[in-house]
């Protein structure tokens, strides 16, 4: 179900109420207001824009912090349903307070009970302290999570080696017993490395190398990335590159979540050509180049706000699929490809859209397949709606329209990926009622992606007007972007299938191309030119019947000149 992971840890009972909440009613969740009423900062880190009242308002809207209070002080042996207890733990996170702070440390101390309901609670109260950051009675919650990393329970530990991390503890004896964790082995010894590297524990840098070869790859990264962050080696990190093209979607989210951690440059293009989501990917390039400022080893040039383009404009073909291709008539239909933008592994969902992207654009059946498969849906399918809307553009499916601005207007500010999926979209559709939405959401947000997701859907529609608002944007990559004068016409990509059409044949001058996205605009384009000319790719067609180049054009200009 694709809300279960807002609630994990939620027993079967919570997610039964979960699923009745939404069966039904996907899209009631869209009234949801925005957070209101005070400036927006300049620039909001993706974990902030999650954090900020996701699900409060979702599930059990009527569990107030007086009531989860009085919940998680009951014992689970006299609840008629004990899940409730940790359901409340879990609750209070929404409410930080001194009185918030006072129940979750009560339950957490209270040893008593190993009944399994009562464990979830300890770990869920623990969980909530930590997003706390130790706002209340710091000292307190750090002895009480220190003392919790001695528990016989592996899953208490754990997320009081995490909690300790959030609150900034960084005390040689609160280290020291962190790192002793490293010796246990029923932790998970990815979340104990990660936060010893957060912690800044230079000391434990000999007892993470242990882990550089690590059979599980998502402990290796951990090791590879704490190693780095914590010496400065970069040798190490050519080893996080090959988990980038593993075959499995969590090994690749773990490399890119290390390299995030890292903050390593170097990585920038292989991580935007991941197949992984848009979320996870934007928000390690953010802390790349820099969050709040611009890191200051970092040029701002026209290569850089290319590929920050791409990145956002997600087009499937620039993905690394990783040798994973449909080379059948069956692997390539319309059916096939619909069923693969709900796969869990986004590797798959690039690979259905860019199928259809080659076979089947401007085929309305398809498009057709697309929207009714998402409208039939009785929830809303968070992994695969993103997917789903920008199949629908690339399929230029014009009675989409109304679906993508409606979910681009009303979605809360987390589905941020997904409004900016139905915002370039519905640029990809030249939506021209669009527009007004683009320039208002563009300039009201404080989530750099969808204000720049906002900023290529305008332009690419013909107006440059938040291009001129941005120039004094308070977000430097925003601003940066702005007051490059680069456009976005590399964002085009010819279909091989398109080259073929045209039959152009010879040379001449240099053309500059506009958004070339269909057949006719590219034959409108080059019809002034000389009827002989030739058109010049970047690879050899040989070398893209053979997949390398990824089949797409993508320099500033098609070269075209005459006799």
């Amino acid at each position: 179900m694709a809300w279960v992971g807002f609630v994990s840890g939620f027993g079967v009972k919570a997610k039964r109420v979960v699923g009745e909440r939404c069966a039904g009613r996907r899209r009631e969740f869209i009234c949801l207001a925005e957070s209101g009423g005070q400036a927006a900062p300049a620039f909001q880190r993706t974990e902030d824009t999650f954090q900020q009242d996701a699900g409060k308002d979702l599930f059990f809207p009527g569990l107030d912090e007086e009531k989860a209070i009085e919940l998680i002080g009951t014992g689970s042996t006299d609840m008629e349903d004990p899940s409730e207890r940790y359901i409340a733990a879990e609750r209070l996170k929404f409410y930080p307070s001194q009185a918030s702070t006072d129940a979750l440390l009560k339950c957490v101390n209270d040893k008593s009970s190993t009944e399994l309901y009562d464990l979830i609670a300890r770990r869920k109260s623990i969980e909530s302290l930590g997003h706390f950051k130790g706002e209340f009675s710091r000292e307190e919650v750090i002895e009480t999570l220190v003392s919790s990393l001695q528990s016989s329970d592996p899953y208490e530990a754990e997320v009081a080696v995490w909690a300790l991390s959030k609150l900034g503890a960084k005390a040689p004896d609160v280290i020291d017993a962190v790192d002793a964790i490293l010796d246990r082995d029923d932790v998970n010894k990815r979340v104990v490395i990660q936060s010893l590297a957060q912690m800044d524990s230079k000391k434990s840098v000999d007892k993470i190398r242990r882990y550089l070869d690590d059979e599980d790859l998502a402990t290796r990264c951990s090791a590879i990335g704490a190693i780095y962050s914590l010496s400065g080696n970069d040798d190490v990190m050519a080893g996080i590159f090959d988990v980038l093209k593993s075959n499995d979607l969590n090994q690749r989210r773990a490399a890119i979540e290390d390299i995030t951690r890292a903050k390593y440059l170097p990585a920038l293009d292989r991580v935007i050509e991941t197949a992984n989501s848009l979320v996870l990917k934007s928000r390690a390039v953010r802390e790349m180049v820099g969050a709040e400022n611009r890191r200051e080893d970092l040029e701002w040039n026209d290569d850089l706000a290319k590929k920050l383009d791409i990145l956002i404009w997600d087009n499937p073909r620039s993905i690394n699929l990783l040798g994973t291709v449909a080379d059948t008539s069956k692997a390539r239909s319309v059916q096939r490809c619909v069923n693969r933008l709900y796969n869990n592994d986004a590797l798959q969902s690039y690979l259905g859209a860019k199928v259809l992207l080659e076979d089947h654009r401007d085929n309305d059946e398809a498009g057709a397949q697309v929207l009714d498969r998402f409208n039939s849906m009785e929830y809303f399918d968070y992994f695969a709606a993103y997917h789903v809307f920008k199949a629908l553009g690339w399929l230029s499916y014009k009675p989409s329209e109304g679906l993508l601005l409606d979910n681009f207007r009303t979605l809360p500010p987390r589905f941020f990926n997904h409004k900016a999926g139905a915002c370039l979209s519905l640029c990809k559709i030249g939506s021209e009622s669009a527009l007004d939405d683009f320039l208002k959401i563009g300039k009201e947000t404080n989530i750099w992606e969808l204000k720049y997701a906002c900023l290529i859907a305008a332009e690419r529609l013909g107006d440059n007007r938040l291009r001129r608002e941005f120039q004094d944007d308070s977000d430097w990559l925003i601003r940066s972007r702005a007051q490059t004068e680069l456009g976005f016409e590399h964002l085009t990509f010819i279909l091989m299938s398109e080259l073929k059409d045209l039959k152009l044949f010879l040379t001449g001058t240099n053309v500059q191309t506009p958004a070339v996205d269909t057949i006719g605009t590219t034959y409108a384009l080059l019809s002034k030119q000389p009827s002989r000319a030739n058109l010049e790719l970047p690879f050899p067609p040989r070398m893209y019947d053979q997949g390398v180049g990824t089949g797409y054009h993508q320099s500033n200009e098609i070269r075209v000149s005459a006799d």
